[in-house]
Parts: C-alpha cells; sequence; structure tokens
C-alpha cells in the first residue's frame, strides 16, 4: 500500500471502530487485512464469504479486542 493509501486506510479503521465499536463487516484486500492484523494484532477476523470481487476485496467480520 503506497503511504497516501494507508494513512487513509489507518483513518478509516480509526473511525470504524470508535465509540466503544469493537465489531464491523468491513470489506478489505488482503493488505488491508494485513494492516488490521498489525495495528490490532489480537483481533479476530473472519470471511463471511469465500467470493472475492473483480477488486480482490472480500467481507468480513472484524473484531478489536480493546487493551
Amino acid at each position: 500500500m503506497e503511504l497516501k493509501q494507508r494513512e487513509y486506510f489507518d483513518d478509516f479503521l480509526t473511525e470504524s471502530f470508535s465509540d466503544d465499536i469493537h465489531h464491523r463487516e468491513l470489506r478489505l484486500s488482503s493488505n488491508e487485512m494485513e494492516s488490521i492484523k498489525k495495528k490490532y494484532p489480537k483481533a479476530t477476523i473472519k470471511a463471511c464469504t469465500s467470493n472475492q470481487s473483480t477488486d480482490g476485496k472480500m467481507w468480513f467480520e472484524v473484531t478489536i479486542h480493546p487493551v
């Protein structure tokens, strides 16, 4: 991921899990999923479907476990 894309995605993640929200369904690329694993190492990530879009993204259930 390029720096600008990474910054945008990081902002998206921060906003997605704000206000004590710890569970979301997110459409992610493999790079985005790896970014979540780095930012939230204890996160649980589960594929919602095995179908991949033409842009390479899939739906995942993401649960972060705050410290």
